[in-house]
């Protein structure tokens, strides 16, 4: 009776920890959404480019950016949460000083074999759309 409450035990707590994690495999993967922004004095356009790679399975993305001409912000690893049909993506840095937007950074979706994402440091979007976000395959 004894070593049957232990694994009853060791299992409740591995089934615990296990259902924290995310394990829809959709949304693993690198992925690229870029936007232009105003026109400059000299002719360049504002330019950004987010690149996201997501590992549902140990439950963190991480986001790095290609700019011209426009400050990099919320660079760094991002827990993610599940809502819905949602990906939300939380940054795990300073917000106040790193990143100065409010969590979730980053929302996701998927609509059969398309991505989109919406936030609010996608300065060039309207507030709350979602841009399509393109999934890319490394060579």
């Amino acid at each position: 009776m004894g070593d049957f409450i232990k694994y009853l035990f060791i299992f409740s707590c591995l089934w615990s920890a296990n259902s924290l994690a995310i394990t829809q495999t959709q949304w693993d993967g690198n992925f690229r959404v870029e936007e232009l922004g105003e026109e400059l004095n000299d002719g360049s356009q504002v330019f950004l480019q987010y690149n996201l790679k997501i590992d549902s399975k140990n439950n963190r993305a991480s986001l790095s950016m290609t700019t011209w001409h426009a400050g990099i912000t919320c660079i760094g690893d991002y827990s993610l949460k599940i809502n819905s049909v949602v990906l939300a993506l939380y940054y795990n840095g300073d917000e106040e000083n790193a990143c100065p937007y409010p969590s979730p950074q980053f929302e996701i979706s998927n609509k059969g074999k398309a991505y989109y994402i919406k936030g609010k440091m996608l300065s060039y979007s309207q507030p709350g759309e979602w841009l399509p976000l393109k999934r890319i395959t490394l060579k």
